[in-house]
């Protein structure tokens, strides 16, 4: 992404979604400088990055890759590195809000009245929290309760609470 404007959440953004305001709890930092993951207040982050579920993966992706298999494995990796900079790591209680982009085929009038609505259609809510547990390459066994959601947004983003 070239234009460094579109890496932050916006004062418009925000306020057109209430109900990324209301996860948000009016703490956003909207002038922060651009950055990737922006520290909301103690105990939420975002992450400035689309969701991406995990793929269906098969015998032959470990001598010839799918396209799908290899976006996967790079998002895994910025996922990763962009939540080691918020310190961030599982724990046993797991809290995440996935905010899926509109299409941009979607006029504005369609845009305006999905937005911040439930997403009810793939990808499907167990892939997307699969693919972000699976990130951290680390057993997972000890997650003992999970929270998940997904909304349709202007922007994709994730954001967790610790």
């Amino acid at each position: 992404m070239s234009n460094k404007s579109s890496l932050r959440w916006k004062l418009e953004d925000v306020q057109k979604n209430p109900r990324i305001n209301l996860l948000l709890g009016n703490f956003a930092k909207l002038d922060a400088p651009a950055k990737h993951v922006t520290e909301v207040n103690s105990g939420k982050i975002i992450i400035d990055l689309p969701p991406f579920p995990s793929p269906r993966m098969v015998r032959s992706d470990k001598w010839a890759k799918r396209p799908v298999v290899v976006k996967y494995f790079q998002w895994r990796k910025d996922f990763v590195l962009l939540c080691k900079q918020q310190h961030y790591t599982l724990s046993g209680i797991l809290t995440i809000t996935f905010v899926i982009e509109m299409p941009r085929s979607w006029g504005k009038k369609t845009k305006e009245v999905f937005d911040g609505r439930p997403h009810k259609q793939r990808p499907d809510l167990d892939n997307l929290t699969k693919s972000v547990m699976d990130a951290f390459g680390m057993e997972d066994g000890f997650v003992w309760k999970i929270n998940t959601e997904k909304y349709w947004g202007r922007k994709g983003t994730i954001i967790i609470t610790r």
